[in-house]
C-alpha cells in the first residue's frame, strides 16, 4: 500500500469506529491499540477514539441486544482507556444510517483542521464498500484514512488495488497486519452454549452479561423463529390447529393454549407445509 499521507507537521490522531459492539470484546480493544500504534509510528500524536453504536432496528439489527445494554458494556470495557468517547448520535436515530454519513457527523463533531482521521472498518465492510455507489465511497474516504486490521492482508490489498472505486484513494487506505493472528470471538454463541468467555471480554463485561442474562437465547431458537416468519400463509394456518390438538384432553375439554410452540412443532409445520399445494 502507499505511504501514510498525513502532513509533515505533527498531527493529532482521531480514531472513528461504528458498529454494533454486541458485546465489545478484548478483540476490539486490541484493534484500537494496533491502529494507534501504527499511526503513532507514522508521526501522529495520540488524540481521541470515538465509538459509535448502530441502533437496534427491525430491518438491519433484529437480533441485536438493547442499546442501553451495549452502551453499558462499552462503558465498562473502556473505563480505563484515556480519551475514548462513546457517541450518542447514531444509536439515537430511528433507522439505519449509512456509514459515510455517520463518519462525517463524527468528524464534524470531534475533528479539527489538521487532524488525522482514521476510520476503522472490518474486512466484511471492505467487501460491502465495493458495491457502494461511487458517491458514497467518495464521501467516506475523502480527506480521511480508512484502516482495516487483518492477519491475512493479501486479499484486502488486491481488492483495494483492483477495484476502480478505490483508484483515487489508495493513499488513504491502510491494511495493518495483525501478527497476533487475532480471531474475533463469537461471544453470543459461547454464552448460549454455556461456554466460558473468560479472557475474551473484560471481567466487568462478563459479569454484566451474566447478571442481565444476555445472549441466553440459543441459535436453534433464533433459527426456529426465522422459520416461523418465513412460512407461507397456508402453513401458518396449521399452527393453531397443532396447538389445539396437542392441548385437547380426553374428555373433550381444551386446556389453555401454550404461548410458544416447541421446536418440534416448528419442524413438523415446516414438513407439512411442503405437502400443501400452492
Amino acid at each position: 500500500m502507499a505511504e501514510f499521507n498525513a502532513d509533515a507537521d505533527i498531527s493529532q490522531l482521531v480514531l472513528l469506529a461504528s458498529g454494533s459492539f454486541d458485546p465489545i470484546t478484548n478483540y476490539h480493544i486490541r484493534i484500537f491499540e494496533l491502529v494507534r500504534q501504527y499511526f503513532t509510528l507514522k508521526g501522529c500524536v495520540e488524540g481521541r477514539a470515538i465509538i459509535s453504536l448502530t441502533p437496534k432496528t427491525t430491518n438491519t439489527n433484529p437480533d441485536c441486544s438493547e442499546t442501553q445494554d451495549r452502551i453499558k458494556m462499552c462503558e465498562l470495557a473502556t473505563s480505563n482507556i484515556h480519551n475514548l468517547v462513546i457517541d450518542e448520535w447514531e444509536y439515537n436515530q430511528r433507522c439505519y444510517t449509512i456509514l459515510p454519513k455517520v463518519i462525517n457527523k463524527l468528524a464534524d463533531k470531534y475533528c479539527s483542521t489538521g487532524d488525522t482521521i482514521a476510520v476503522m472498518i472490518t474486512e466484511e465492510q471492505v467487501s460491502q464498500i465495493t458495491q457502494w455507489p461511487q458517491s458514497e465511497v467518495d464521501e467516506l474516504m475523502m480527506n480521511k484514512n480508512v484502516v482495516c486490521v487483518t492477519p491475512n492482508p493479501h486479499r484486502l490489498i488486491n481488492v483495494v488495488q483492483f477495484c476502480s472505486k478505490f483508484s483515487t484513494y489508495e493513499d488513504n487506505f491502510h491494511v495493518i497486519i495483525d501478527h497476533g493472528n487475532t480471531v474475533k470471538p463469537n461471544i453470543r454463541q459461547a454464552v448460549a452454549n454455556e461456554q466460558s468467555i473468560e479472557g475474551l471480554v473484560a471481567p466487568q463485561v462478563a459479569k454484566y452479561i451474566a447478571e442481565h442474562f444476555l445472549y441466553k437465547e440459543s441459535e436453534k431458537e433464533i433459527e426456529c423463529s426465522h422459520i416461523a416468519l418465513q412460512m407461507s400463509p397456508k402453513s401458518r394456518i396449521l399452527l393453531p390447529r397443532i396447538r389445539n390438538t396437542a392441548n385437547s384432553s380426553s374428555n373433550g375439554h381444551k386446556k389453555k393454549k401454550s404461548q410458544t410452540p416447541k421446536m418440534g412443532e416448528f419442524l413438523k409445520i415446516q414438513r407439512m407445509s411442503k405437502r400443501i399445494p400452492s
